[in-house]
């Protein structure tokens, strides 16, 4: 009985470990690391250096502009779909373009349900494909 039970421990603690360290990550990793803001609603934003930085368990951080944030994404591949949130920020005052990057890529992310891949970089969309902002991989990585 107890061996039977220690064997089922084992099974359940090599799947759980399984399925959240190497399920969706192998599939994923060419989107985990930091990727540049190039623009958000057609505005460019190269000046801002602003970047987001997909991280392993649907974790993301980054650098908007004037604050740093941090939040939780879903990436679904066989559907194309992309959500963030929520989201939180530090709360630093600035002005002109950081502050205006900022907005406008928060406002693109909370506003996201699908993403475009391209070999040049990754589209954040809406349900109808409108381009909300556009990333690329950042040579950090």
């Amino acid at each position: 009985m107890q061996r039977s039970i220690r064997n089922s421990l084992i099974i359940l603690f090599c799947t759980t470990i399984g399925l959240g360290c190497g399920g969706s990550k192998n599939t994923m990793n060419k989107y985990y690391g930091k990727w540049k803001v190039i623009n958000a609603y057609g505005k460019d934003f190269m000046a801002a250096n602003a970047n987001i930085e997909f991280r392993g368990r649907g974790t993301l951080f980054g650098f908007g502009g004037c604050n740093t944030y941090s939040g939780s994404y879903v990436l679904n591949e066989e559907k194309r779909t992309l959500t963030f949130g929520p989201l939180m920020a530090t709360k630093k005052y600035c002005q002109g373009i950081g502050s205006d990057c900022e907005s406008q890529l928060f406002r693109a992310l909370n506003n996201a349900t699908k993403y475009l891949a391209k070999t040049e970089g990754i589209y954040i969309q809406n349900d109808r494909g409108d381009n909300f902002a556009f990333i690329v991989k950042s040579k950090e990585n």
